[in-house]
């Protein structure tokens, strides 16, 4: 399955790199997969292609400053942990 891509803008105007795995059939469901302190969301693929095999809608991202979302914001010392709780995690639930 190829997921599609998502540009997931959070409430200080930065945007996340995630992935779409849109559910297989009836929608039973959406997961949101957060990953791990650092862990990239590549990691969490076959989980998703599993969700979404199963009529979950699933997805995945990476948080700001790290694997796809590198880049995002312009000085990784600026990037703080709570950011990561507070602004990426809100920005996908939302």
């Amino acid at each position: 399955m190829t997921p599609e891509p998502l540009d997931i803008g959070c409430a200080d105007g930065v945007t996340l790199t995630g992935l779409w795995f849109p559910a297989t059939g009836t929608t039973r469901g959406t997961v949101v997969i957060a990953p791990a302190l650092g862990v990239p969301q590549v990691f969490y693929r076959a989980m998703a292609e599993f969700l979404s095999a199963r009529g979950f809608d699933a997805a995945t991202f990476d948080y700001r400053g790290s694997a796809d979302s590198d880049g995002v914001v312009p000085d990784h010392a600026s990037i703080r942990l709570d950011q990561w709780g507070r602004l990426d995690i809100d920005a996908v639930l939302t």
